[in-house]
């Protein structure tokens, strides 16, 4: 379930697989937050999986041995990197310029993620003069984004905070388009 040792997960019940060898009776294992770990000497499995449950968030190391004709191998371990919390509030900010004849918006947005960072920001604009049912469509962007100027309309703009685990946080700013916030 979580098959890349360097990429970010929100799902905190990982499943683990590996082969079996011919002539294995068993395998030890431990789960740990240390990456050079040695499991003991004692066969805790002879299945091939395993499910961990409700891991904290951060990396963990999942350390194996298998037992081939009664002769303990060497110790392969598994980074397992768990992000289960969305990125850290945020409150956008707009900007209109102009210089006499075209007058711009601009929507400033920044925030952090303390485990797998931020991957990307997506922007959604929804016309406040339209239906409330009405979800907007949301376009990868870059802070900061530039609205399109529709004079005398209000719009509400949705920034999504998207970090490397998957995991979201909205928020959003109103804006009247001719020259004032709302």
């Amino acid at each position: 379930s979580h098959p890349f040792e360097s990429n970010w997960y929100n799902n905190k019940n990982p499943i683990i697989a590996w082969d079996k060898d011919p002539n294995v009776s068993g395998f030890s294992y431990v789960l740990d937050n240390k990456p050079n770990t040695i499991p003991d000497n004692i066969v805790k499995t002879q299945e091939t999986q395993t499910h961990l449950l409700n891991l904290d968030d951060g990396i963990w190391y999942f350390h194996i041995k298998s037992l081939k004709s009664g002769i303990w191998g060497s110790t392969t371990d598994f980074a397992i990197r768990i992000d289960s919390i969305e990125p850290a509030s945020f409150v956008p900010t707009a900007d209109i310029t102009s210089d006499g004849k075209i007058s711009r918006i601009l929507i400033n947005f920044n925030t952090t993620d303390s485990l797998s960072g931020i991957d990307h920001y997506e922007v959604g604009v929804i016309n406040k003069d339209e239906s409330p049912n009405i979800s907007p469509a949301f376009i990868q962007v870059g802070s900061p984004y530039q609205l399109s100027n529709t004079p005398n309309k209000v719009f509400r703009i949705i920034v999504r905070a998207i970090d490397g685990a998957g995991n979201i946080r909205d928020e959003s700013i109103d804006i009247h388009a001719s020259t004032s916030f709302i």
